[in-house]
C-alpha cells in the first residue's frame, strides 16, 4: 500500500516539475507532504517546500488591510490609462508600422518585377530587330548573288 502511494507521489512530483499536473494532484502533493509522518528519504527534499506552500496558502491578511493600503496611497484623478490598454495601443501600433514597412517592401519587390519585365521586353525587342536586320541583309545578299549568277550564266 505505502509503495503504491509513494510511486504515485514520484509520479505526480515529475508532472509537477514538467509543469503538467493538474491543481487536484498539486493539492495531493500538498496534503501528502503536510500529513504524512513517515517520509522517505528519497521524497525528504520536497516535504519543507510543500510544506511551506501549504503554510502559504493557510495565510491571510488581517482585517481592514485593504483599506489601509488605498487609504495611503495618493488618489489620482482624470483618466488613467492601464497597462492592458497601453499594451492594446501599443500592439495596433506595432501591426500599422510592421503592415507598412511589409507593404512597401511588397511594393519595392513589384515595382522592381516590373521594371525587370519591361528590361526582358526590350532586350527581346531588340534581339527581334536584330534578327530582322540580318534577315534583310541575307536577303540583300542572296539577290545580290542571284544577279552576279545571272550574269555569269550569260557571259
Amino acid at each position: 500500500m505505502h509503495m503504491d502511494k509513494y510511486k504515485y507521489i514520484k509520479e505526480v512530483l515529475e508532472k509537477y516539475w514538467a509543469g503538467t499536473s493538474s491543481t487536484d494532484e498539486e493539492k495531493a502533493l500538498r496534503d501528502f507532504f503536510s500529513r504524512e509522518q513517515d517520509i522517505p528519504q528519497a521524497l525528504q527534499p520536497y516535504a519543507d517546500f510543500f510544506a511551506g506552500q501549504q503554510e502559504d496558502a493557510a495565510m491571510t491578511l488581517s482585517a481592514g488591510f485593504e483599506e489601509r493600503l488605498l487609504a495611503r496611497l495618493p488618489q489620482q484623478r482624470g483618466r488613467i490609462i492601464t497597462y492592458s490598454a497601453f499594451f492594446k495601443i501599443a500592439a495596433l501600433f506595432v501591426i500599422a508600422i510592421g503592415s507598412l514597412f511589409f507593404g512597401y517592401q511588397y511594393a519595392e519587390k513589384q515595382q522592381a518585377q516590373a521594371q525587370a519585365h519591361e528590361t526582358l521586353i526590350e532586350a527581346l525587342s531588340m534581339i527581334t530587330e536584330n534578327m530582322q536586320q540580318g534577315e534583310n541583309m541575307m536577303d540583300e545578299g542572296l539577290k545580290q548573288f542571284e544577279i552576279l549568277k545571272s550574269i555569269e550564266n550569260q557571259d
